[in-house]
């Protein structure tokens, strides 16, 4: 791992008159985010189709910390414009709060899969009525949606923020911790002590951005999204470990955008993604072959997969605890897309995309063959 060190550093410089940087947090006290909430659920539960408001996480890092709010309405909701103004005519200040993005939405009808649907924690009860979220969610599905996050963020999240060079000081702070969510996981089963030292260090830059000076700031974030990078292969490891025994029955998947690697390994990987990055500014992300397994929010028609073809045969295994979970992420943007509500949905886990060009499918032959 140390070669893997190595070759972040190489590619990534500490040289801060490299980078651009912006959004410094704001100070903020608690109190006035306890307020926020309190007044944002009063109001929302007032709009007619919305049932029940609850709160999500806590104020770790006033100033850093925004305000996330589950929704959980009728099945035929038709207050999206209500909504959406809502939001957009807080103040200034209220926005920089609670306006991140739009509430998460839960159907009322499928209350108990939300939590197997959407990877949300700490559901805090505000108003209307009261539901039980409890499901049941067993080790291979949160197995799986670790690997739905390595799919769509990890490690290119951070890839692409120390690429592109400009630094948003507080999404930079709020990505940072959004990681600690995989890295928790993997903690309860295995203790790795780069994973627990990640987490150290990033509390302790959540409880003490506000007494450091803004060069001594830009250092510090500049140093975690390093350290974050080399996590995210750490952690790719492990899940790779837990879906390796994985039993399945076979089905055809698609391709292109993460490719999937027989002869996976970290170094090549990371050398690739930055070289094509500079060479065709696009990024791609390279997966090993295990991840193919619990593939399932992304549909059989998507194109955001690219194999070997010549390594890999293609009919990979999905069991039909997966298939099951493919139901409620099919079933669950259905109910969105029918009630006109895809912008409320943060991921980009539920909707197919369309037809790959004959540009890209060239493009993606080419990184094929320089993945040697």
């Amino acid at each position: 791992m140390n070669e893997l060190k190595t070759n972040i550093e190489k590619y990534f410089t500490n040289d801060l008159s490299t980078y651009a940087f912006s959004n410094y947090p704001r100070d903020i006290k608690k109190d006035y985010y306890f307020e926020l909430r309190d007044k944002i659920s009063r109001d929302l539960i007032h709009i007619d189709g919305i049932l029940s408001v609850y709160s999500m996480g806590n104020v770790g890092a006033p100033g850093i910390s925004d305000l996330d709010f589950l929704i959980v309405v009728e099945n035929d909701f038709s207050n999206k414009k209500l909504l959406e103004d809502y939001f957009s005519n807080l103040t200034d200040l209220d926005k920089y709060i609670a306006f991140v993005h739009y509430p998460f939405i839960a159907f009322e009808d499928n209350i108990n899969n939300v939590l197997k649907i959407l990877p949300l924690s700490n559901l805090n009860y505000e108003q209307g009525k009261k539901y039980d979220f409890s499901s049941e969610i067993s080790e291979n599905e949160n197995i799986t949606i670790l690997s739905e996050l390595s799919f769509l963020f990890y490690p290119n999240l951070f890839i692409n923020i120390l690429l592109m060079k400009n630094i948003d000081f507080r999404q930079s702070i709020q990505l940072l911790n959004a990681f600690r969510f995989p890295l928790e996981f993997i903690l309860k089963y295995n203790e790795i002590k780069c994973f627990k030292q990640y987490i150290e260090k990033l509390d302790k830059i959540k409880a003490s951005w506000k007494t450091l000076d803004k060069e001594e700031l830009k250092k510090e974030i500049i140093i975690l999204l390093k350290e974050a990078l080399f996590v995210c292969y750490i952690l790719i490891d492990e899940i790779n470990k837990k879906i390796e025994c994985i039993e399945s029955k076979n089905i055809d998947l698609p391709s292109f955008n993460v490719i999937i690697l027989n002869n996976y390994n970290h170094i090549k990987s990371l050398t690739y993604t930055v070289n094509i990055y500079y060479k065709y500014n696009r990024l791609v992300k390279f997966l090993p072959l295990n991840f193919i397994k619990p593939y399932t929010m992304l549909s059989e028609n998507n194109s955001n997969i690219i194999f070997e073809y010549n390594t890999i045969n293609m009919k990979i295994n999905r069991n039909s605890e997966f298939m099951n979970r493919n139901k409620l992420y099919s079933d669950y943007s259905n109910n969105l897309t029918k009630n006109n509500l895809e912008d409320f949905v943060p991921y980009p886990f539920f909707f197919k995309n369309k037809k790959t060009s004959i540009l890209k499918k060239v493009f993606y032959k080419i990184i094929k063959r320089l993945y040697k």
